[in-house]
C-alpha cells in the first residue's frame, strides 16, 4: 500500500501560479503599451501648442470625485490662508 503525499491546504492554489503570473504579465504589458500611447497623446498635444502640464492637472481632476476635489479645494484653501499669515 502507497502513501500518497498529504496534500497542504494551499497546494491547490500553487498549482495556479503560473497562471497568475501569465495574466498579471500580460496586463503589464499592456498597461506599458497604454502608458506609450498616453505619452505620445502628450507629445501630440504638446505639438499643437498646449502645455501638457495643465492637461495632467486637468485629467487628475477629472479622475476624482466631487467629495474628493471638496476637500482638497478646502484643504489647499486652508494651506494658502497659513502662507498669507506667514508672510
Amino acid at each position: 500500500m502507497s502513501k500518497q503525499p498529504k496534500q497542504l491546504p494551499g497546494d491547490n492554489v500553487l498549482g495556479s501560479v503560473s497562471s497568475y503570473v501569465d495574466r498579471i504579465e500580460k496586463l503589464a504589458e499592456e498597461k506599458d503599451s497604454l502608458a506609450a500611447d498616453i505619452r505620445s497623446i502628450y507629445a501630440e498635444a504638446k505639438t499643437a501648442g498646449l502645455d501638457p502640464k495643465p492637461l495632467r492637472i486637468l485629467i487628475a481632476r477629472r479622475r476624482r470625485d466631487a467629495a474628493q476635489m471638496a476637500e482638497l479645494e478646502r484643504i489647499v484653501a486652508l494651506y494658502e490662508g497659513a502662507m498669507r499669515k506667514n508672510q
